[in-house]
């Protein structure tokens, strides 16, 4: 059975060399014998430079699967988001290697690069018609907007179309709306202006295939000017493929003075108009004064009922029961999360030495920015929504 790893995305610092050639460029594959291939800083798939070990894991078909295992037992690799030590691969899933290393596509035949098309999520028969040609292009996004279209129901992993934002969804820092298969709206949260490769994050999403009618984009200026300003210029002129049909961008909620919102809002637009010809007016700021926390739902913790409601100041702290550890029954411990107004947003993250995660909107984090209307829920059922005072 074929096999082959697709290059997705590498910091620009990282070099992936095969043994018997140069290095792989973004969006090549690579052809996999079935005895496999290594991978790591001195392996058949060398990875340079990298904190990864000589041979870090290897790719090889074995029982008649493919299949990903470690060499290297203090590291994993990310597949779809999540760590493996050891996984089966299936057609499309997302490899991603530890500390900023690079992003490969695993697939088991070519596939081709669809062509482009100009149209909008509401454009139904076009939509179908373009679908039917990225079929004969052998795209199999042509298959997964076919079955939208069609409400086929058939469980179909998105991770792998977030290719290398899995593990940004998976950690809770990716939000994401689908529309006929594609991607309608998406929230990047908790973006940071430093690491390996900064502000990549607005980029690699505006270039998944998913990606090319996204009509909202949702970004966490983090409270600070230069960050706004810093994604703002990377909209502008430092992608490399952006979507002519967004309407809708927010920068995030804060707490900016009102003559440079104001003043922003005119010149960002100006500046993003010739990108973004369908872009709204709609102001890019959501201006807040104060927070509090509403109760929505009690839980164990005495003395809360609904609809109460908590200021804030510029920290706070949440007390919760931590979930029991193996082969104990019955909560154990406690754990801590602390809100606080950095620069001018606020920010969720567990204390220090707490055992586990907390559930926002439904799915568990340890860090995230926080937004106007976020729901908020500890072990003991307590339920909070976050809300910004206007």
């Amino acid at each position: 059975m074929n096999g082959f790893l697709q290059l997705l995305w590498a910091p620009r610092n990282v070099q992936v060399t095969p043994v018997e050639r140069t290095a792989l460029k973004i969006g090549e594959p690579l052809a996999l014998a079935t005895a496999g291939r290594s991978f790591g800083s001195e392996a058949e798939l060398q990875i340079s430079p990298s904190k990864l070990a000589r041979i870090h894991g290897r790719v090889a078909f074995r029982d008649q699967q493919w299949r990903i295992n470690h060499t290297a037992a203090d590291l994993r690799t990310f597949v779809n988001g999540t760590p493996q030590a050891e996984a089966v691969l299936q057609h499309l899933d997302v490899l991603e290697l530890p500390d900023f290393g690079p992003v490969f596509r695993f697939l088991t035949a070519p596939i081709g690069a669809g062509p482009a098309a100009e149209l909008s999520l509401d454009d139904l028969p076009r939509l179908a018609v373009w679908a039917d040609t990225l079929l004969e292009a052998n795209d199999p996004l042509g298959e997964r907007i076919a079955r939208a279209l069609k409400k086929d129901t058939r469980a179909e992993d998105d991770l792998r179309w977030l290719g290398p934002l899995a593990r940004t969804f998976v950690e809770g820092r990716l939000e994401v709306e689908w529309r006929h298969g594609l991607l309608r709206r998406a929230v990047l949260r908790d973006l940071q202006l430093f690491g390996a490769e900064p502000l990549s994050s607005i980029d690699l999403l505006l270039r998944l295939p998913v990606a090319r009618f996204l009509e909202e984009l949702v970004l966490d200026a983090g409270g600070a000017l230069s960050s706004a300003q810093a994604f703002v210029e990377v909209l502008r002129s430092e992608l490399t493929w952006a979507p002519r049909t967004l309407k809708v961008l927010h920068l995030g909620d804060c707490a900016f003075s009102d003559p440079w919102v104001d003043e922003a809002n005119g010149r960002i637009h100006q500046a993003l108009r010739p990108r973004f010809p369908g872009l709204s007016q709609a102001p890019l700021f959501g201006r807040f004064r104060r927070a509090a926390l509403v109760v929505e739902k009690a839980g164990l913790r005495a003395g809360e009922q609904p609809g109460d409601v908590q200021e804030l100041g510029d920290t706070a702290e949440l007390i919760d029961v931590a979930p029991p550890s193996r082969g104990v029954h019955g909560p154990v411990g406690v754990a801590a999360w602390r809100l606080q107004r950095k620069h001018a947003h606020w920010e969720l993250e567990a204390v220090p030495a707490s055992p586990s995660g907390i559930t926002l909107n439904g799915r568990p984090v340890f860090r995230a920015a926080l937004r106007d209307g976020d729901q908020i829920e500890l072990s003991t059922g307590v339920v909070y929504r976050f809300r910004l005072e206007r």
